[in-house]
């Protein structure tokens, strides 16, 4: 039986099944294509894009830098054979930010930070063009922020460790979390207490009411009597025993030797000795 596939906002409680989604990065690049079929056709039905068998739109996709070939070909094969989608170009997410928030000139230098969900990227950007040669990647991004948040909140307050969930720090760190522009200079304002009570943000925990059914004393207990009028029967002992009695057969034949004559006569002389002793 296939299970569903549940996209985005359609999962309801995400701490449910947190540790069995799946997802189609590896860091930041992309190695799942089925994984990202899914994801594209949530995207294309949620814009409206209706057009059955194509999506006749030019793509245009952020990529990580130095991305390599393999990844590209990957995904241009996927949108060209898939949705028959008729252009696609790619670009630099950190790049499109600095175009849309600076003008544009052959002599600008920047150098740009930028942050993602899994890791940070330092792009120097000379004359107006990126240089790949000297970019750096750090393996920290937003992930390692709410990993830590949640941990200090546990640690601060471990009665409560269940409920701070991964989800609950995501929500801090996005609503209530800023980037210092001055760090030490901040840290030693929050050692006023005006500072502190005008700044400090307070959040309380969901509370959430149990439901106790009570216990009702007015039980109705039915006990079985038992009954003693119990039919009891034993089968007699039989007395009628049969005992076969072999009688002693009395028809023995008893063989008896005679006794020889010359036994005899010494017998007398023994006797006649005898009595003549006695009497003497």
């Amino acid at each position: 039986m296939e299970s569903e596939v549940q996209i985005g906002n359609e999962i309801n409680n995400i701490e449910l099944v947190r540790w069995t989604l799946r997802t189609q990065f590896d860091r930041n690049l992309v190695t799942l294509y089925d994984v990202q079929e899914q994801i594209y056709d949530y995207i294309f039905a949620h814009l409206g894009i209706n057009t059955e068998g194509k999506v006749d739109h030019p793509i245009v996709l952020t990529e990580p830098v130095c991305n390599p070939n393999y990844c590209r070909q990957q995904m241009s094969e996927l949108l060209f054979e898939c949705y028959h989608v008729p252009q696609v170009a790619y670009g630099i997410d950190a790049m499109f930010s600095l175009y849309a928030n600076q003008a544009y000139t052959e002599n600008s230098d920047s150098l740009i930070v930028s942050c993602g969900y899994q890791t940070t990227h330092i792009l120097p950007v000379l004359n107006g063009r990126i240089d790949s040669m000297n970019c750096r990647r750090i393996n920290l991004g937003g992930a390692t922020l709410d990993g830590f948040m949640q941990r200090l909140l546990q640690l601060k307050y471990p009665g409560h460790s269940a409920a701070v969930t991964i989800s609950r720090a995501e929500e801090l760190v996005r609503d209530h979390c800023h980037v210092a522009i001055d760090y030490k200079t901040e840290l030693e304002d929050w050692t006023s207490n005006d500072y502190y009570e005008e700044n400090v943000h307070k959040i309380q925990l969901p509370y959430t009411n149990i439901s106790i059914q009570p216990i009702s004393l007015n039980m109705q207990i039915n006990i079985q009597p038992i009954s003693l009028n119990m039919q009891i029967n034993i089968q007699p002992i039989s007395l009628n025993i049969q005992i076969n009695i072999q009688p002693i057969s009395l028809n023995m034949q008893i063989n008896i030797q005679p006794i020889s004559l010359n036994l005899l006569n010494n017998i007398k002389e023994v006797v006649i000795i005898s009595l003549y002793l006695y009497f003497l």
